[in-house]
């Protein structure tokens, strides 16, 4: 069977793979190797993305035989027993959704109306950032694909206490807060809001973006702004189709803090923005740190500047943005 596999791309088209192989052989394909390239190349485009999509979030043997079954258009009837149950539980899983009144949700505006709709279990579904409105409770939120939700809060936060479950999910606390969430499940909790990293006094930063004082030197405030590292100034979220696979490069598009925005501005006008990593560490940052903040080191020319842009990532350490 594993000679069969292999030779997968030489057969040309869909009628070739069923004459040659069982479902059973697609499924194991499926797991092992990019099914999905070969669909695409046959302009079945939307069928290999679901197919990566389920192999990607952990799906089981049922989830991919019965969607290869509808691929390749398997005839059910001539199915035996067991595989006719195959596709009984995946439809089995389909109904319990649709029991719960799950609703599909791939934006900030469809998650609000699947709320205010009376949903009690939402699916947020693809690559978008969500955020939860807490005040509304007793809800659950099943993430697909590699779900990101922004928690908003300057205060505690508690899941369980609100009746809300998340599944699948990285939640971004933009606050250092406690964080409970004991009856949800598959979760990957990002900390934000570092004020800095290295020791600085915050009222310090803001000292220095006043400019210099009437009797300083330029030598004087040139340290000053020198020895402000590490201040938090902007945001990134990591999208997919963002990543430059043959230049192994992670193109950003940051969102900046306005407290910073006359230095920013002048510093990144008209910039784009990214990150070089290879794929296995792109693909670390990407289901675990998706979102990052970026912090910035200051300097001083003729005038205030930033010396140095990065992120602080627990899969790569410090990376620096360039442009």
């Amino acid at each position: 069977m594993e000679e069969n596999i292999k030779a997968l791309p030489e057969y040309a088209t869909v009628d070739e793979i069923k004459e040659n192989f069982s479902i059973h052989e697609l499924v194991e394909k499926a797991k092992n190797d990019n099914l999905s390239e070969w669909l695409a190349s046959n302009f079945l485009i939307g069928q290999g993305q679901k197919l990566l999509e389920i192999v990607e979030n952990g799906g089981n043997d049922n989830e991919l035989f019965s969607l290869l079954c509808r691929i390749f258009k398997v005839d059910l009837t001539a199915l035996s027993d067991e595989d006719a149950a195959k596709i009984s539980h995946s439809l089995d899983t389909i109904r319990a959704r649709l029991a719960n009144k799950a609703v599909v949700a791939e934006s900030q505006s469809e998650l609000a109306r699947a709320i205010w709709s009376g949903a009690d279990t939402i699916v947020l579904k693809g690559e978008a950032e969500f955020s939860l409105p807490l005040g509304v409770p007793n809800k659950k939120f099943i993430g697909e694909g590699n779900t990101l939700i922004e928690v908003f809060y300057d205060e505690d936060v508690d899941f369980d206490a609100k009746g809300i479950i998340v599944e699948n999910a990285q939640i971004f606390l933009r606050s250092q807060i406690n964080f409970k969430a004991d009856n949800s499940k598959n979760l990957k909790v990002i900390y934000g809001n570092k004020k800095l990293i290295e020791g600085n006094d915050l009222s310090d930063v803001f000292h220095v973006l006043k400019g210099r004082s009437p009797f300083e030197s330029a030598d004087a405030y040139r340290n000053r702004a020198e020895n402000i590292k590490g201040v938090a100034v902007g945001y990134t979220l990591l999208n997919s189709a963002d990543y430059n696979f043959d230049g192994n490069s992670f193109k950003l598009a940051p969102v900046w803090d306005l407290k910073f925005i006359d230095v920013l501005r002048t510093f990144v006008a008209g910039k784009n923005f990214s990150i070089k990593v290879a794929p296995d560490v792109a693909e670390k940052l990407y289901y675990n740190e998706r979102k990052m903040q970026i912090f910035a080191d200051f300097g001083y020319t003729d005038k205030l500047t930033i010396s140095a842009l990065y992120l602080e990532t627990a899969s790569a350490g410090r990376i620096y943005l360039e442009f």
